[in-house]
């Protein structure tokens, strides 16, 4: 499994989100963590601009002596994002950040995992998927209960919808809702129904546990591994930072689809859960740096976005949804 690894900027970032976390009126200027942050960002200029090394921080007390008072008691209530920084600054390691959108993830954790019991209808056909060593377990299952398998009315096999001009990415619940009581009732399904049925626990979590996060259904498109055919996946993005642009897919006619930045820009409060992988032995829940299939995180098109509604379907007509 490859993983994507962060470049000291992002890793500073990270550490500065993990700081405001537990520190919402966090002002660099006057935190006792000032001079460790001017140490940081000069290493990072030289970096930037004269390819020097990071150099790694030996220990906590370290990265502590950066500070301008370095036993200033108030920096005990860093020691948590100290020790990650500690762990991957001038390293070859993420900083391991926790989302404050995990409140979310956790109300839906039991929800979310009971996916890992349920078959993959197409496992088959994505033998390469599997995680190593279960591979014999996840066809048996799919091979038992895919006579039960079949798509809700309105939802496409293969991943991704095609887009006409002018179609929209509304939040449509009616779907997601189909999709989720067939993928629980019968144990079984496809990307697209996991995607889905994912989207509907999600927000339903949100309304149980009057939370309040951006929730994505999106679509991944590339090649088959022989190249031979386009393939899709859908999965859901939760928390994500910034908009979407425009693309026409080529093809029979035009197709337009709303594509997402790289993911390198998602920012670090952002989740990815796909209970498909789960089905076929990874985990449902994942960082854009720990997600086991990089290679399906771009090109990522929205098929249906929490801030799009069936009132105000097209919001990307406004300069502020950019």
């Amino acid at each position: 499994m490859r993983e994507y690894t962060m470049g000291p900027k992002e890793k500073y970032a990270a550490f500065l989100g993990q700081i405001k976390s537990a520190t919402s009126k966090f002002t660099k200027r006057r935190s006792s963590l000032r001079g460790l942050c001017e140490y940081m960002e000069g290493q990072i200029d030289d970096y930037l601009r004269r390819g020097k090394p990071i150099e790694p921080f030996r220990s906590i007390d370290d990265a502590k002596s950066k500070c301008r008072i370095q036993h200033d008691p108030r920096l005990i209530k860093y020691d948590p994002a100290l020790r990650r920084l500690v762990e991957c600054w001038g390293r070859a390691a993420n900083f391991r950040y926790t989302s404050n959108a995990m409140p979310l993830i956790r109300a839906v954790q039991d929800e979310l995992n009971a996916c890992k019991g349920f078959a993959c209808a197409d496992a088959k056909t994505f033998e390469g998927c599997i995680r190593p060593g279960m591979k014999k377990r996840i066809l048996s299952l799919a091979n038992e209960r895919n006579q039960l398998f079949t798509a809700p009315p309105n939802i496409p096999i293969g991943g991704m919808k095609a887009m006409k001009a002018g179609a929209t990415t509304a939040w449509n619940p009616a779907k997601l809702k189909s999709a989720h009581k067939s993928v629980y009732e019968k144990k079984v399904g496809e990307c697209t129904n996991f995607g889905y049925a994912a989207g509907h626990t999600l927000m339903k979590g949100c309304e149980d546990n009057n939370l309040n996060f951006r929730v994505e259904v999106v679509s991944w498109r590339g090649l088959n591994p022989k190249k031979t055919a386009v393939v899709t996946h859908l999965f859901c993005v939760l928390n994500r930072d910034g908009g979407s642009v425009k693309e026409v897919i080529p093809g029979r006619g035009e197709i337009q689809m709303r594509r997402l930045p790289h993911f390198s820009t998602w920012g670090i409060e952002c989740v990815i859960v796909d209970t498909w992988l789960a089905s076929l032995g990874w985990h449902n829940v994942f960082t854009v740096q720990n997600y086991p299939f990089l290679g399906m995180l771009d090109p990522v098109y929205q098929e249906m976005d929490s801030l799009v509604t069936l009132d105000d379907p097209f919001p990307w007509r406004s300069p502020e949804y950019q």
